[in-house]
Formats: C-alpha cells, sequence, structure tokens
C-alpha cells in the first residue's frame, strides 16, 4: 500500500509546513497550505526575508545536502516557537533550500512554566529559610529580610496591644529601624484590613498609616502594599511595603509569601508574649521579681550610676478589711499606674510582692533624681484624680543615688530605710507602721 498522500498531509498538516526557497534569488519558490495559512497567500516569488522572520537572520552552520540541519527560532509576532529543519538540493540546474517548520509552542510553554516554577520554588525556598533563621527573634528583627527580599525601600509595621499602636519603619538603605507609639482609640479599623496586592498610593493610606510614612521620610511620590495583616491573642497587626522602581514586584504576587511571612510575625507575637508574661506583674503589668533578680544579677551591679526608688503602698491591709480585696487590688493598680508613667528604656518599674514596689533609674545624674521623684508624685496625684473611687492612694517612697562604684545591697537599705521614715510622715498619728 502507498501511504505517500497521507504521511505528507500529516507532515504537513498536523505538525506544521513545508516550503522552498531559491537559495540564487533568495526568493520563495513554494509554500504549502499550512505555511500560507499563518503567513498569507500568494507567498511564491516574494522575498523569504520579507516573509519568514527567520530568513532575515544569518545562519550560524552550513547547510547540508545529505541530512538535514534543526534550528530554534521564535516568531514573535505570531507568538509560535518554531522547531526548523532545513536542507538543500539541486534540480533543474538550480539549488533550492527545503524547510520543514514544526510548531512547538505549547511544549515551550510548559517548559518556561517548569523553569519558572523551579525558579520560584527556589526563591521561595531561600526567602522561607531566611525567616525560618529569625523565628525566634523579635518581629522586628523580620524586617530586613522582608525589606530585602521585595528590593523595599522602607516597611512600615504597625501593632495594636495593650491599649496602644505601637509603630516601627524600618530604612532598608540606611539600615535604621524607628519606633514610636500611639493612642489606639486614634486608629482607624481600615489600617488593619485584609492584606492585598493591590499598590496604594499615599492619599489612599488610612490613618494612621499615612502619618507614620510622612514622619518616617516616606516617599509620597511612591506606592505602598499592604502585604499581611491580622488578629492574634488579642493583637492587631499590618505590615506594610513602600514600593520605588527598584521593587520586586513579581515577588508581591507569590501569595505563599505572605502566609510565611503572617506565620514568622505570629510566631515572634507568640514567644513575646511568653517572655512578656513571664516577665511582668499580671495585677499590675509593672515588671515582676524574677525580671528584677535577673537584672540585679547580670546588670544592676555595673552602672555607671544607680538610683532607687523604693515604694510601699499605706493602708492596704485596711483597705482589704474595709472594703474587700478587689478594693485593695485597685489601690495596688493605682500605685502601678503611677509609677509607669514615669518609666521609660533606663527606668525600670517593678512590683516584687504585695505593696513593696521599686523603681531603678540607670546611669543618670545625682542631680535627676529628686526631679523624677516629683514626676512620679504628680503622676500619682493625676491617678487618685483619675480613678476617684473614694478610697485615696498614698504611697510612700525611699530614695537612694550613687555613681560607680557602688554597693547595690547598701543602697537599697538606704531607700528601704527612708521610705520608712516616708511612711511614717504620712501615717496618722498613733497609726501602726507596716
Amino acid at each position: 500500500m502507498d501511504f505517500a498522500r497521507e504521511i505528507a498531509r500529516f507532515v504537513t498538516a498536523a505538525i506544521g509546513g513545508i516550503y522552498i526557497v531559491n537559495e540564487q534569488t533568495r526568493e520563495i519558490a513554494f509554500a504549502d497550505a499550512a505555511v500560507e495559512r499563518l503567513y498569507g497567500s500568494g507567498l511564491v516569488g516574494k522575498r523569504a526575508a520579507d516573509v519568514f522572520p527567520w530568513e532575515a537572520r544569518s545562519l550560524h552552520a552550513p547547510l547540508s545536502r545529505d541530512e538535514a540541519t534543526e534550528w530554534e527560532c521564535v516568531d514573535r509576532e505570531r507568538g509560535i516557537y518554531w522547531r526548523l529543519h532545513h536542507g538543500l538540493f539541486d534540480k533543474d540546474g538550480g539549488v533550492y533550500k527545503i524547510g520543514q517548520l514544526t510548531n512547538t509552542t505549547e511544549f515551550m510553554l510548559l517548559s518556561q512554566e517548569v523553569t519558572e516554577y523551579s525558579v520560584l520554588s527556589e526563591k521561595v525556598s531561600t526567602f522561607q529559610s531566611a525567616m525560618l533563621e529569625k523565628i525566634s527573634a523579635s518581629h522586628s528583627a523580620l524586617l530586613p529580610v522582608i525589606a530585602g527580599f521585595f528590593k523595599t525601600p522602607r516597611l512600615y509595621f504597625l501593632l495594636a496591644r495593650n491599649g496602644r499602636l505601637e509603630t516601627t519603619a524600618y530604612d532598608a538603605r540606611a539600615g535604621a529601624e524607628t519606633r514610636g507609639h500611639l493612642p489606639l482609640a486614634s486608629v482607624h479599623d481600615a489600617a488593619f484590613g485584609a492584606p492585598g496586592r493591590t499598590e496604594l498610593t499615599a492619599d489612599q493610606l488610612a490613618e494612621p498609616v499615612r502619618a507614620l510614612i510622612a514622619a518616617r521620610g516616606g516617599a509620597a511620590g511612591n506606592r505602598f502594599v499592604r502585604i499581611c495583616a491580622g488578629t492574634f491573642s488579642d493583637q492587631r497587626y499590618a505590615l506594610y511595603l513602600e514600593l520605588d522602581e527598584r521593587s520586586d514586584r513579581k515577588a508581591l504576587d507569590i501569595a505563599i509569601l505572605a502566609a510565611i511571612i503572617a506565620l514568622c510575625v505570629e510566631n515572634s507575637l507568640l514567644r513575646e508574649e511568653i517572655i512578656y508574661e513571664s516577665e511582668h506583674d499580671k495585677l499590675t503589668g509593672l515588671y515582676n521579681k524574677g525580671k528584677y533578680l535577673a537584672r540585679l544579677k547580670h546588670e544592676y551591679p555595673h552602672l555607671e550610676s544607680v538610683a532607687i526608688f523604693n515604694f510601699d503602698v499605706n493602708y492596704l491591709k485596711q483597705t482589704n478589711d474595709t472594703h474587700g480585696h478587689e478594693a485593695g487590688d485597685r489601690l495596688l493598680m493605682k500605685a502601678a499606674a503611677s509609677i509607669r508613667k514615669v518609666t521609660a528604656d533606663d527606668v525600670h518599674g517593678y512590683r516584687l510582692g504585695g505593696d513593696e514596689y521599686l523603681m531603678i533609674a540607670c546611669n543618670g545624674q545625682a542631680a535627676d533624681v529628686e526631679p523624677l521623684k516629683a514626676r512620679w508624685e504628680e503622676a500619682l496625684a493625676e491617678v487618685n484624680r483619675e480613678v476617684n473611687d473614694g478610697i485615696p492612694c498614698i504611697v510612700a517612697v525611699g530614695t537612694a543615688f550613687a555613681e560607680k562604684p557602688y554597693d547595690f545591697a547598701e543602697l537599697m537599705k538606704i531607700a528601704d530605710a527612708r521610705m520608712y521614715e516616708d511612711k511614717r510622715r504620712k501615717k496618722k498619728p498613733g497609726e501602726e507602721i507596716r
């Protein structure tokens, strides 16, 4: 049986097409129906280089009359990947080039997808590894990794907890982090909305994000993306990326990256929550005795100078006996609130137990002690005005200050003795001192 016709039809119609070029004139001598369907009818006699994009380019290897030479090319105008087989033959005293076209578009697109997926997978894996290396660190330690991956000039992290909004701005170019806080009542819920990859202008951002960006030197002309946002253990968070011309916008389309970031942020918040609970007194929110003992071992004996404020709440037992323990707890919380109002990075407040409180001011001057004490007294008066429940909070305080070298234990004794002197002054005549 003769299958020549069926074979020719399959090769030309199903796989690609055939064309022939006169090598002397560089004109098309033949084009089958498959070629004409793509490149137009009436091709015979036209210059091959004007019709086929690959014919306008120089070949990189000589053609052979004995075997076909294989090429790969892209017809970008039609979006087709071709595999070309060329060969030469002689006919009627002329030399002709025959070309067979095989459409490999689907294969090449699939190959591209596989390559892109491989690159994407490696990219995600690299990012995930970098983030996991910081999994035991605070959430701020994640920001340089995120900024470097997305090539963003700045990051803005919002964290609502404990009645206030904590803000962190990270400048990737300077490698600098700036922190601040705002009253939580000033924060619009839209600032913590669902994450999205839609790029926003500064004017489209909710307050206080817009104010934070303006305050931290963000470029108003750049665009912004809220890459992750969520709620974790009564804490709300959101992370904003500032974008410029160098930012990797393709990475923003990888949804799993946002999930990785959210997971690491929430893990860091969980870790911070565990540490916070282990270091703070549950009733008052001040540092607890365990945190004080840790700092006493590693930090307080080695300061350049130290100021000790020893506090004791008056009338606690009387309040418990007369008004109940809930009223006594309110008294303890008032005392703690007054101390908390004057604490800072270098001024630490503690509840050591019962009605005993301590405040340590690090590396200050002797002249700072009385003004700090006065600020605390003003804070206590303010707390008593704010919580006017008929049971004023009266607190005795004793202070001690010394520069290096000093004996911390001896300073504690001095502050304790002065606290009892103050307690006597604040007691009514005939009242027991305790």
